[in-house]
């Protein structure tokens, strides 16, 4: 997982996402990474996260400020330890919502051809 970029970082938080919680909502999240002084748009509509790379919202419901790496904790459910190095701020109800929604666990290890 550390050899991934931060678009896969994303990707991969939007295949956990549970997108029937996100179908009423449009939420904008910038995040910025602080190690790679990249910035980061996640736009959340209809169940459905787009990333937009090199841009920030003036509108955004949520500010993220983090190292790449500190986005393994999400993916891994340790939201604890992300605020322990993360900044966070905006509105914290639609960030809590957030990460307690990346809970579509699909399988990493599964038969590819079973007989």
């Amino acid at each position: 997982f550390l050899g991934m970029t931060p678009e896969m970082l994303f990707d991969l938080l939007a295949i956990r996402l549970n997108k029937a919680v996100f179908a009423d909502y449009d939420v904008c999240i910038n995040v910025t990474l602080s190690d790679l002084s990249e910035n980061y748009m996640l736009r959340i509509k209809n169940g459905v996260m787009l990333v937009y790379a090199g841009v920030n919202s003036e509108d955004a419901d949520v500010s993220i400020t983090s190292p790449k790496n500190a986005l393994l904790l999400l993916i891994q459910g340790n939201v604890d330890a992300f605020k322990n190095v993360a900044k966070v701020s905006g509105n914290t109800d639609i960030f809590n919502l957030f990460v307690e929604n990346l809970t579509e666990n699909n399988a990493m290890y599964f038969n590819i051809v079973e007989p």
